[in-house]
């Protein structure tokens, strides 16, 4: 292969190699972040659709067709709180329950960096 054709092969690696940890890392999210406080006044006013707990206290839903364009919303609070599941049930709303599923650390690593080490290796 001539020189200037691995030239070519790596800027394409590098190139190919930036779209994809730019794609891993950024995440398009459509989910608005709302503190606690403000939640649970939507709660009360009955301006919630629905609630899904995750993991780590993480709480998202869902607002109603008319308020905030029936966007989602994310927040974080207490979701082992008896107080809290009450006043759900309390405005019609019966939380969903969801765990985390967490990527194992090796995989994490090698789809952020396995890009650069294919990279590195075309390079030598």
């Amino acid at each position: 292969m001539k020189s200037s054709q691995k030239t070519v092969l790596a800027w394409l690696a590098l190139f190919v190699a930036t779209i994809l940890i730019f794609q891993t890392a950024h995440v398009n999210r459509t989910e608005k972040k709302i503190p606690f406080n403000k939640f649970i006044e939507h709660v009360k006013q009955k301006q919630i659709d629905s609630v899904t707990f995750k993991g780590h206290g993480r709480i998202e839903g869902k607002f109603k067709a008319g308020v905030e364009k029936g966007q989602n919303f994310e927040t974080i609070g207490d979701t082992s709180s008896d107080y809290y599941v009450k006043l759900l049930n309390d405005n019609n709303l019966i939380p969903n329950y969801e765990i985390d599923d967490a990527n194992p650390v090796w995989l994490q690593l090698l789809v952020n960096w396995g890009p650069m080490l294919i990279f590195i290796l075309l390079l030598v």
